[in-house]
């Protein structure tokens, strides 16, 4: 693992571990890693993904702050880069989470327990810790 990958993966425990929520804590985690300020508004906007979209359980919030991350540096590294490749990039992504986890379901990832419970919130934090690593691998890698 590189020194961005492990310092996106801290990064990541120390957010979701200090209040912000799983999809905000992957981004502002790969901003840090690239020694990137995220903008204030895009952290805000990614308050929504909390526990799978506004608590309904659906897509992990950390697989949301990974794709937000994602398609915010790729752009910002090359904004000629296509949209296109941008989305397909984030599809490979999206399918890696899958493989990786199961599942891109929150509620099928904490197994319908409490977000509030001790195994769900040491769950989150590994997630968002390996999904940080990830998001930077593949920006990396592009």
């Amino acid at each position: 693992m590189g020194d961005r990958q492990e310092t996106a993966a801290e990064k990541a425990e120390y957010y979701f571990t200090h209040g912000y929520n799983c999809a905000q804590s992957v981004l502002i985690a790969v901003g840090d890693a690239y020694d990137d300020k995220i903008p204030d508004e895009l952290v805000d906007a990614a308050v929504g993904f909390s526990g799978g979209l506004g608590y309904s359980g659906c897509i992990c919030g950390a697989l949301n702050g990974g794709v937000l991350a994602l398609s915010h540096f790729l752009r910002k590294q090359d904004r000629d880069l296509n949209k296109r490749s941008i989305a397909r990039t984030c599809g490979r992504f999206s399918n890696w989470f899958e493989e990786e986890f199961a599942t891109r379901c929150c509620l099928q990832l904490r197994r319908r327990r409490p977000f509030s419970s001790v195994e769900v919130k040491a769950m989150c934090t590994g997630l968002a810790k390996k999904t940080a690593e990830k998001v930077v691998e593949t920006i990396d890698a592009d």
